[in-house]
């Protein structure tokens, strides 16, 4: 794990990690008021509120008033 994820939560640098490897993860689905749905655990959602406050997170929209929040591969 590089030096600029250490002493942070275990799961951003998993999520890095995991986007290094694939090219990009999505979360599960929120609602446009930024509540997640009951397909994210309350840990998800913090970790997806970390991401968003360290990278450029996208969020892309689904089915009705939902969306998911994506990060892509990490410059």
């Amino acid at each position: 794990i590089g030096e600029e994820y250490r002493g942070q939560n275990y799961a951003i640098p998993t999520y890095v990690k995991l986007v290094e490897m694939l090219g990009s993860i999505c979360s599960g689905e929120y609602r446009n008021d930024g509540s997640p749905t009951s397909f994210v655990s309350k840990e998800a959602d913090n970790v997806w509120k970390r991401l968003n406050e360290i990278f450029e997170v996208k969020k892309i929209p689904i089915q009705g008033d939902k969306f998911r929040y994506c990060l892509d591969k990490i410059k």
